[in-house]
């Protein structure tokens, strides 16, 4: 769905990221967390993450299951692309200086009205309950419930991802954002 590029530079990897996103017109920090953040400006829909390439297993495996997809499901951010920038060793976090860059969709964040919508994604993709229990006593009890296929979907690619790498879910409020009305999971593993 979109394309992940490799390059390498002579000097600091974090600065030629930052060069990058700046020409983009991504001045201003809209938010941080543990492993990244993410620049944009008021003018634009598309927003920039920066994060350390060698210490964000998690996100990495979520973003590689992404570029696979081949279509866009509505509960995932719409990525644009993804770099990977190495620059020369010893220059940044831990001597790796290795970054990646995500463009991606400007969302906003999650009302609160909307937060319980965190534990429900992380009922279903810790215990895959929905698609063998409650489809099971749906049955026996004769309720006929329609759970969106896109949202199965995105349960099934989040499990996938969690089992490609080495990481733990962190689906926590501050990691679901929307689109209009959209709930969009943007960040669940670390």
């Amino acid at each position: 769905m979109f394309t992940i590029e490799k390059f390498e530079v002579k000097g600091n990897a974090e600065s030629t990221a930052m060069a990058m996103v700046k020409a983009q017109g991504a001045k201003k920090k809209l938010g941080f967390g543990s492993y990244g953040t993410v620049y944009g400006s008021r003018d634009s829909d598309v927003v920039y993450k920066i994060g350390d390439a060698t210490d964000n297993e998690g996100y990495l495996a979520f973003i590689k299951v992404l570029a696979k997809q081949k279509t866009q499901n509505p509960y995932f951010p719409k990525i644009y692309g993804v770099r990977f920038i190495k620059g020369k060793e010893g220059d940044y976090w831990g001597g790796s200086n290795k970054v990646f860059v995500v463009a991606m969709e400007k969302l906003k964040p999650l009302p609160n009205k909307m937060r319980e919508v965190c534990e429900i994604f992380e009922e279903e993709v810790r215990t895959d309950c929905y698609s063998t229990n409650k489809r099971n006593a749906d049955a026996l009890l004769g309720i006929k419930r329609k759970v969106p296929k896109q949202l199965l979907e995105a349960f099934d690619a989040l499990r996938t991802a969690y089992k490609s790498g080495d990481c733990s879910w962190d689906l926590h409020s501050g990691n679901f954002m929307v689109r209009g009305k959209q709930v969009v999971c943007t960040d669940p593993l670390c």
